[in-house]
């Protein structure tokens, strides 16, 4: 004990020191009685001698400890003492000029750029054709409007980052803004004489038209994308991502024809090399189909030399492929995904067919491990005309003296004495409503959002199931909520004002210019 005690009174500067660390919340609470008492006082050992009273008569001796106070050592403690809480007073008093001198760390305000970063979500599908079938040859044809509508139902509600589409069977004559929405930035490559050229091999097996690409990445990530010239004799587009640290991401998409030859393998396998090997590139990815139906990814073999070529190539390139599970409805795993490490790849997800759009390929999402930073969602207000009050607007702007108004007046002060009148009494009789994108259309509202989520859930019921009952209410919301956004799409448009172009308009048009759209 004496040796413990020495030990704890040598080592008070120490218990001073460990103080200054502590605050005053906890300083109080350790001085407790035998801190002080070891302390403040000495401790000397005395000894006295005792005689018991035995039958040998034998005087012992017995040692004990005398405690004596000692004014040195209580001086230099509480000293220390008011040193450590000045010490943390003064702390505090510099957080409170600094806070009030710059009250901005408390409450930065608003930045044009929110900084919850988030890894880059990305939706991929071969939709087999945006366009139908019969329309193929058409240099103008009209687009599948029940593909069109799923897709944008899909985009409004989980809004993905990336989207890439394969065989979207587009033609020069249809418009990236009817495909998609104007939030994204879309780079397209169509099917052309130079992106699938005849086959020497295989004349025969030619198609003019079908095929083509797509990648669209959304303009609310802070990042710039551009297409990749590669000059490449195949259906392939690869764009280039540049993040902020000017380091880049490659995202390529091919969709490759089963019946051609080692022409058109040579063509992709030579590009992707040419890709693999740009500076400053941090993540590459490939994905599309490549229609290698006969390979077995486990063991990386295949019966056709054609397509162990293909694996050869990805496996010299360091690319390895994500994707173990069919994605075709005879199952094949035909869509592929390529990457260097399957670090780059988080939550990947093979959809169940006909959960997106039907297609004989199923839809694949997964996430890219890069926080990239988003722009805020512009909230915007649209007037609610399905529940103006049409009545109480007609009598104002009838009891208006319009002649008081604008006669005798410059024509540009007349228009904005007009303009002016007339949105005060839409804002007064016409309510509004919030929408949430700023390139959210106004027919997906909340009707919509509760019929699409109502259709997934019972796509989910019937692949749990496959009863008939289940996939009989499942078709039946599907048709449903066509039929709702084609009837919401419509009374967006006001068809019945006398100022919109009419139907014999656009027969005059379709007459004129042979086209079907």
């Amino acid at each position: 004990n004496l040796i413990t005690l020495t030990s704890c009174a040598s080592k008070r500067s120490t218990v001073a020191q460990t103080f200054c660390f502590l605050g005053t919340r906890k300083l109080f609470s350790i001085l407790n009685f035998t801190l002080w008492d070891q302390i403040l006082y000495n401790y000397d050992i005395v000894t006295v001698d005792t005689q018991h009273t035995c039958p040998n008569h034998i005087i012992t001796s017995q040692k004990f400890s005398e405690k004596k106070f000692n004014p040195r050592l209580y001086k230099t403690y509480v000293t220390q003492i008011i040193v450590t809480l000045v010490s943390i007073w003064l702390s505090y008093l510099n957080f409170i000029i600094l806070f009030i001198v710059d009250p901005g760390i408390a409450n930065p305000g608003p930045t044009s750029i929110n900084h919850k970063s988030k890894d880059l979500s990305v939706f991929y599908q071969n939709v087999q054709g945006l366009i139908p079938f019969g329309n193929l040859s058409d240099p103008n044809p009209y687009l599948d409007t029940n593909k069109i509508c799923e897709l944008h139902a899909y985009i409004f509600k989980h809004n993905p980052d990336i989207i890439i589409l394969n065989e979207t069977w587009l033609k020069p004559s249809i418009l990236s803004s009817e495909v998609l929405p104007n939030n994204y930035k879309v780079h397209r490559l169509d099917r052309s004489p130079e992106t699938h050229p005849i086959d020497p091999d295989n004349p025969k097996k030619f198609r003019r038209n079908g095929g083509g690409v797509l990648i669209a990445v959304n303009n609310a990530l802070s990042l710039q994308s551009k297409v990749i010239s590669t000059k490449c004799a195949a259906e392939l587009l690869a764009i280039e991502l540049c993040l902020p640290d000017k380091s880049k991401i490659i995202v390529t998409t091919c969709y490759r024809v089963g019946t051609l030859g080692m022409v058109n393998c040579n063509e992709i396998m030579q590009t992707l090399s040419k890709l693999s090997r740009k500076k400053l590139l941090r993540k590459f990815l490939v994905i599309g189909d490549f229609n290698l139906k006969g390979v077995n990814w486990d063991s990386g073999c295949s019966f056709n030399s054609i397509e162990n070529e293909f694996v050869n190539g990805f496996a010299d390139l360091g690319l390895l492929q994500c994707i173990n599970v069919a994605t075709h409805n005879k199952g094949n795993t035909l869509d592929i995904l390529l990457t260097k490490s399957k670090q780059y790849i988080q939550n990947l997800k093979v959809l169940d067919t006909e959960r997106f759009c039907i297609s004989d390929h199923f839809a694949i999402t997964f996430n890219i491990t890069q926080k990239v930073m988003r722009k805020p969602r512009v909230k915007r207000m649209c007037y609610n005309y399905k529940h103006a009050s049409w009545d109480d607007l007609n009598r104002e702007l009838s009891n208006i003296d319009w002649d008081n108004l604008l006669d005798y007046q410059e024509p540009e002060v007349a228009w904005n004495n007009f303009k002016q009148t007339i949105f005060e009494k839409i804002d007064a009789y016409v309510p509004k409503f919030r929408i949430k994108s700023e390139h959210q259309p106004q027919w997906f509202d909340s009707e919509c959002y509760a019929k699409c989520k109502e259709k997934e859930k019972l796509h989910k019921i019937f692949k749990t199931k496959k009863t008939l009952v289940s996939e009989l209410k499942f078709k039946t919301a599907r048709r449903e909520f066509k039929a709702l956004i084609k009837t919401k799409m419509r009374a967006s448009l006001d068809t019945e004002d006398r100022n919109c172009l009419t139907k014999k308009f656009w027969s005059h048009i379709k007459t004129t210019t042979k086209s079907t759209r």
